[in-house]
C-alpha cells in the first residue's frame, strides 16, 4: 500500500505542475472561443489585451478549482491506473499480453476520473471568461 500513495501523490504533483504551466493557453483558448472574433484578432492579440487590461493574473483567473481538481485528478488517475495494471498483470488466468494490461488498464483509470473533471472543468470556464463578475463563483 505504500506505493499506492507514492503513485497518488506523484499524480497530484505532476497534475500540479501540468496545470499551472498550461493554464495561461487555456485562458486564451476559452476567453477566444466565448467571445469569437468580437472582441479578439486572434491568439496573440486575446494574450496582449489580458496582458495589459488584467496583468499576469488574468491568464490565471479562476486557477484554484481547477488546479485542486487537476491534482486530484492526476493523483486519482495515476493511483487507479497502477492498481488496475497490478490486477491484471497479477491475473494470469486473464492471460492478457502487457498492451492489454496497459489497455485495460488505462480504460479503467480514465471511466475513474470522469466523475471529477466535469463539475470542475466547468467552474473553470466560468471563472476564465467572466472578468465582471456575472456568475457569483468565487476563485
Amino acid at each position: 500500500m505504500q506505493d499506492a500513495g507514492k503513485d497518488y501523490i506523484a499524480g497530484v504533483l505532476a497534475g500540479s505542475a501540468g496545470m499551472i504551466a498550461g493554464y495561461p493557453f487555456d485562458t486564451v483558448k476559452v476567453r477566444l472561443q466565448s467571445v469569437g472574433g468580437s472582441q479578439y484578432r486572434g491568439p496573440l492579440h486575446c494574450t496582449l489585451s489580458i496582458l495589459r487590461a488584467e496583468g499576469i493574473r488574468g491568464f490565471f483567473r479562476g486557477l484554484t478549482a481547477p488546479l485542486v481538481g487537476g491534482a486530484l485528478e492526476t493523483g486519482l488517475n495515476y493511483f487507479l491506473y497502477e492498481r488496475a495494471l497490478e490486477y491484471t498483470t497479477n491475473s494470469s488466468w486473464l492471460g492478457l499480453s502487457r498492451f492489454q494490461n496497459a489497455f485495460i488498464s488505462g480504460c479503467a483509470a480514465g471511466v475513474g476520473i470522469a466523475v471529477v473533471l466535469t463539475p470542475v472543468e466547468l467552474v473553470k470556464c466560468r471563472m476564465q471568461v467572466d472578468v465582471k463578475q456575472m456568475y457569483r463563483v468565487r476563485n
